[in-house]
């Protein structure tokens, strides 16, 4: 799964996993040419969760269904990384990723597209108001799901942080600085997971610091049909301080383009030898491939 797609990240309350995370209406859906606006209706997945993921996920103390919550305040961001500052990476947290693998539904198996969205609400911390309410937009983004298979054909995507990716912008670079990123619920027809990064803008050629925002964001994932998923976001923004800037809450769908393809190594890691260890480390031997 590609998380470039920067997880939306920030919380007037808690994400309720028992039902949809934002209540809303239909509306009025506009049209895409030559596309149609899938209707987001409730429908169930026809599968089964695996009994080894079951056990492995569904481990004592954790909880079947509850809330998944955004931190109220996160922790202040290494001094080397403050707005006018001289960039150093070597203030990213870096280190080799970990073994940490999500196992993916067939109904999200693949590569999917989003061309639209819609914006239910950004939340202004700072000014305690609302600047947005249900607005649509326009805008590419790609997922990824699903890059290797166990000895029993399940799907599986890499987890492992931490992680950067540059982005090239107007006048400079950003750096999202990937710490974590993990499922945090899983039903047969509900997956949630939560990434928190901090993206650190650098001007050039001054390589000086200007802008630095930590987010935490929480994605919920439901199917609609055979190549349509419903997405919704929320994302969280904090400043270098750990303090709460806005949150968003969105709602797009998103459409597969192709299935399952192979991928061996992903950001210099070997990731047959990365999924083998982490289902050895999870009592799951008879789910390691062979090959």
């Amino acid at each position: 799964m590609k998380i470039e797609r920067c997880l939306l990240a920030a919380v007037v309350g808690s994400l309720i996993l028992s039902g949809s995370l934002v209540s809303h209406g239909e509306g009025n859906q506009p049209s895409l040419p030559g596309r149609a606006w899938p209707k987001l209706i409730k429908q169930e997945a026809r599968f089964d969760i695996p009994r080894e993921v079951q056990e492995m996920f569904y481990r004592p103390g954790m909880p079947l269904q509850g809330e998944v919550k955004h931190a109220e305040f996160l922790p202040p961001v290494n001094t080397l990384l403050r707005p006018g500052a001289r960039f150093d990476d070597t203030a990213l947290s870096a280190g080799r990723p970990d073994d940490l693998w999500m196992w993916v539904p067939p109904w999200l198996v693949g590569r999917f597209s989003t061309v639209f969205h819609r914006q239910i609400f950004t939340y202004d911390f700072r000014w305690h108001r609302i600047e947005q309410d249900d607005t649509y937009s326009l805008g590419l983004a790609h997922d990824e799901f699903g890059q290797q298979k166990d000895a029993a054909g399940h799907v599986w995507t890499y987890l492992g942080c931490p992680y950067t990716n540059t982005i090239m912008t107007v006048g400079g670079y950003v750096y999202q600085n990937y710490s974590r990123v993990e499922q945090v619920f899983l039903s047969p027809r509900c997956m949630v997971f939560k990434a928190l990064y901090t993206a650190v803008s650098v001007s050039q050629p001054s390589h000086i610091i200007s802008k630095v925002v930590q987010f935490e964001g929480i994605s919920e994932r439901k199917p609609i049909d055979d190549t349509h998923v419903r997405v919704e976001d929320s994302f969280k923004s904090f400043d270098e301080n750990g303090q709460p800037l806005q949150l968003t809450r969105t709602i797009s769908v998103a459409e597969k383009n192709s299935g399952f393809t192979k991928v061996d190594r992903l950001r210099g890691v070997d990731l047959r030898v990365s999924l083998k260890n982490f289902l050895l480390s999870r009592s799951m031997q008879a789910l390691v491939p062979t090959e």
